[in-house]
C-alpha cells in the first residue's frame, strides 16, 4: 500500500525532473548555438577586414596574424564568462532549494515541557506496544499489536520482513521515544 504510493510519487518526480532537464538542455544548447555562431561571424568580419587592410597595404601580415591571435585569445575568457555565469546561476537555484527546505516545519517536535534526553545504558525495550495510523476509527488496523521487543545496548540488532511489516514504524517509534 506505502510502496504504491511512493512509487506513484516518485514517477510524477521523475516526470517532472525529466521535463526540466530537457529544457536545461534545449536551452543550453540554443545558447551555445547564438554563442557559436556571434563568434563565428565576428571572426569571420575580422579575417575579411583585415585580409583588405592587409592587401591594402595599411596592415602588415605580421599585424593581420597578431590580430587573428588576439581575437582567438579574447575567445576563451568569454567561454569561460559563460559558463561562470552557469555556475553562479545554478548555485542561486540551489541557495533556494535551500532556503525551502530550511523553513519546512518538521512534523515531529519536542513538547514545550519535554525533559532532555540523558543516555543511561543504551537498551530499548518495547512492553505490550500497540501502533495504529488511525487509532480514532472504530475498528483501527493495528501496524503493531502487543510487540515485545529488546534491543540490547551495544549490539547489532536487525528487524526484517515483508513490506507493510513495520520496520520503518519500530524506528520511527525510537527516533521519537524522548518526545513520547
Amino acid at each position: 500500500m506505502n510502496e504504491k504510493r511512493e512509487q506513484v510519487k516518485y514517477d510524477a518526480y521523475a516526470i517532472k525532473y525529466g521535463d526540466s532537464w530537457r529544457e536545461v538542455q534545449r536551452t543550453l544548447g540554443v545558447l551555445n548555438a547564438g554563442q557559436t555562431t556571434i563568434f563565428t561571424t565576428g571572426l569571420v568580419a575580422n579575417l575579411i577586414f583585415s585580409a583588405v587592410d592587409c592587401f591594402a597595404g595599411v596592415m602588415t601580415p605580421g599585424d593581420f596574424v597578431m590580430l587573428q591571435a588576439l581575437f582567438l585569445q579574447i575567445s576563451n575568457p568569454l567561454g569561460m564568462l559563460g559558463t561562470m555565469f552557469k555556475e553562479v546561476d545554478d548555485s542561486l537555484v540551489q541557495f533556494e532549494d535551500i532556503k525551502q527546505i530550511l523553513n519546512i516545519l518538521p512534523k515531529v517536535f519536542d513538547k514545550k515541557d519535554a525533559k532532555d534526553f540523558t543516555f543511561k545504558e543504551g537498551q530499548i525495550e518495547f512492553k505490550n506496544v500497540d501502533f495504529s495510523f488511525s487509532p480514532e476509527k472504530a475498528h483501527p488496523k493495528h501496524l503493531l499489536k502487543n510487540l515485545n521487543m529488546v534491543i540490547d545496548a551495544h549490539k547489532h540488532t536487525a528487524i526484517v520482513g515483508p513490506s507493510g511489516f513495520g520496520k520503518s514504524t519500530i524506528f520511527s517509534l525510537i527516533v521519537t521515544f524522548p518526545t513520547a
